[in-house]
This record gives structure tokens, sequence and C-alpha cells, in this order.
């Protein structure tokens, strides 16, 4: 018996190919969950009724808002687009020919959801393809309460490392890309009005403070001119 409602139509149709995911390649949008503390709503994916109710009843138990359960792979994901888990909870074999690893990969290369994975296969095929689809997790059946807490507290954390990592390296990219631009437009200054180094940067630092802007915008509209 399985109880996961169907979705509307136009989710149905939401793309399923996606290449696999590792860790650092999450998209950028994600960060807008760093820093926060513990997840809050999780999706079950189990075609097992009674194990997907069980992981419901723990997540309930544990404080989180339970969602689902997703019967499949493919549903999973639709699931994902339609609800907005922050993490997911996803059994590899099910019935259909779409695996949780797989799944779990178009997940992370999608929406940038953590997925732990938590079945009852744990031999090294199931582990080495969860390491490779980047998932968090590794939980075997039948876990308790207090193994299924843990795994997402260390799960969790080591999301929130992957999205500080992200976060500097976007951060980093930027302050790169505005010191081009402040570089590009002091040599237009020298080239176009015969200043030396100093004297167009001084009169891009002057032009800043007059207009109230950042350096880098004011470089930015010279180089447009």
């Amino acid at each position: 018996m399985n109880t996961a409602p169907d979705l509307p139509a136009s989710m149905r149709a939401l793309s399923s190919d996606a290449p696999a995911a590792r860790p650092g390649d999450a998209p950028a949008a994600s960060t807008h969950q760093l820093g926060v503390q513990r997840p809050r709503r999780v999706l079950v994916v189990d075609d097992e009724h009674l194990a997907a109710e069980s992981l419901k009843r723990s997540l309930r138990i544990l404080g989180f808002e339970p969602v689902g359960p997703a019967r499949d792979g493919a549903h999973s994901i639709q699931m994902a687009f339609y609800t907005q888990p922050d993490l997911v909870l996803m059994d590899i074999r099910m019935a259909t020919d779409r695996d949780g690893i797989d799944a779990a990969a178009s997940l992370y290369s999608q929406l940038a959801i953590p997925v732990i994975i938590v079945s009852a296969y744990s031999g090294s095929k199931e582990t080495g393809a969860a390491s490779q689809a980047g998932v968090f997790g590794f939980l075997v059946k039948p876990a308790t309460t207090e193994q299924l807490g843990a795994a997402i507290d260390v799960a969790w954390a080591r999301y929130q490392q992957v999205l500080s990592v992200q976060a500097h390296s976007a951060e980093l990219v930027r302050r790169l890309e505005e010191r081009r631009t402040i570089e590009r437009a002091k040599w237009l200054l020298v080239e176009r009005e015969g200043l030396t180094e100093g004297q167009a940067m001084d009169a891009l630092r002057a032009r800043s403070q007059q207009q109230h802007r950042p350096l880098h915008e004011v470089a930015s509209d010279e180089l447009g001119r």
C-alpha cells in the first residue's frame, strides 16, 4: 500500500535528467540556507508504507516536519519541487527503474537539497554509488530515532560547511571582478586623458565620494562611456 499523493500535471513534466553531483557543486542559490541551524522540513522517500511511516514518526519526535512519502526516485523530485524540503531521507531500491542514488544526484544538482540514504542495502556497491552521487549521509535500516537524529545533525553540519566554502568562493570571485573593473577603468583614464596611474585612481575615488557610490560602480560607468 502506498499513500503518497499524486502531483499536479504541471509538476510531472519536470525534467529528471541531471548529471551526478558532488557536494561542492551545489547551485549558488543554495546559500540561502547558510547559517540555518537545523533543517525544518524533511521529505521521506520510501515505497514501503510501514518504513515510511516509521521515519515520519521519528522525525516528528525529533521536532522536524515530515512530508511525503514519495513512492520512488522520480516522484521524490516532483515532490521536492512542490514542497521545497530542506533535507531528504531516501531509500535506494524502490519499485521503479529510477533508484534513490540517481534521484539524490538530481535533487542536489537541480535544487541543492542534501540527501541522506536510509537503506537496508549497505554493501560497497551502494555506499560507493552514494558517495559518487554526493549524498550527505548513509543510514542502515532499521534505524532508531536517536540514530536518525544523529545522522541528520552530521549531514546538516556537513552541508553547512559546503555552503560556507561556496559562499566564500563566490565572495572572492565578486571582489576579483570588481578589482578588474577598477583596473580597466584606471587604465582607460590613463590612455584617454593622459593621467598618471595615481591621478586616474584619485579621479575615480573622487567621483565615488561625490556620488556616494561604490568605486567599482563608478569604474563600470566609466567603461560604459
